[in-house]
Parts: C-alpha cells; structure tokens; sequence
C-alpha cells in the first residue's frame, strides 16, 4: 500500500489479512506483519505517526483516516 489515488487500503488489507489466515497467523500479530507491505508515503506516515504497539484496528484506522481523505489524494 503506497497512499496514492486509486491505491485502496481495504483491499491491500484484506489480501494481508487471508495471507495471514493461510499462513496460520493469529490477529495478534497483524499488526506487527501490514506494515512491510507500506511503500512510500503510506511508510513515512507509519514511522511519524503509529505508535509501536498498536493494534491491527486501531493501525488500520489511522491509515484509513489519514488516507481515504479527498484533502490527503489532491
């Protein structure tokens, strides 16, 4: 996931979540796992602004709410 128009985290975030689920990987740990799928701007919001810790939800929530913004894709 890059943060880009047209890139959609939910998608991005459902293929991870069935890799995750063949590869017997418990919730728990997603959150620890998304983020190598980050490039670019969606990486650096990741290293400035989530906190270490947080949980896939509460991960995936501030992703959607930063990026699926029309200010954050103009």
């Amino acid at each position: 996931y890059i943060g880009q128009p047209y890139d959609i985290l939910a998608n991005k975030a459902m293929v991870s979540i069935k890799l995750c689920q063949r590869l017997i990987i418990y919730e728990a740990l997603y959150a620890s796992i998304f983020p190598n799928i980050l490039k670019g701007r969606a990486h650096m919001f990741y290293l400035h602004n989530i906190s270490l810790g947080r949980t896939w939800k509460l991960l995936y929530k501030q992703l959607s709410n930063h990026f699926n913004t029309n200010v954050n894709h103009n």
